[in-house]
């Protein structure tokens, strides 16, 4: 995932970068994609913690694939090139990570928050014991 996602940055940053005549326009547009880098960011942490947890192949998948879609748009912006492409891009990207999570069957409220309120299990007697001195059996 993050090697896909560092091959991604790579390859866009050596595209053509477009030569706009209006410094407030690119201003703009970069500050957008910061602001797409942040939120690329937080992607990225709830792909990593999601990742933590057994996940389905075609699951894991489909988050690398928005991810992966995302980082180049986002990149795709930074160097001003196909705007209207990358923006559509990026938010595909962002709408199949949201539809994966929702169609993930792990991901649930109540899932979340059966690891919070989980109760310990009592173990039988036998393995409550303490465990015999090695000093006294010789």
């Amino acid at each position: 995932m993050v090697l896909g996602c560092l091959l991604i940055a790579a390859v866009t940053l050596m595209l053509p970068q477009r030569e706009l005549v209006d410094a407030e326009l690119v201003f703009l547009l970069q500050g957008m994609a910061v602001i797409k880098a942040g939120l690329l960011l937080g992607a990225f942490a709830a792909v990593y913690w999601r990742f933590c947890h057994p996940t389905a192949p075609r699951m894991a998948m489909s988050y690398s694939i928005g991810l992966w879609m995302a980082t180049a748009a986002t990149f795709m912006i930074w160097q001003l090139t196909w705007i209207p492409a990358a923006a559509l891009l990026f938010h595909l990207g962002e709408i199949l990570m949201l539809v994966t999570a929702w169609r993930d069957e792990r991901i649930t409220l109540k899932a979340l928050t059966a690891s919070r309120h989980r109760q310990p299990q009592k173990r039988p007697a036998a393995e409550r014991a303490d465990p015999p001195d090695l000093a006294d059996a010789a």
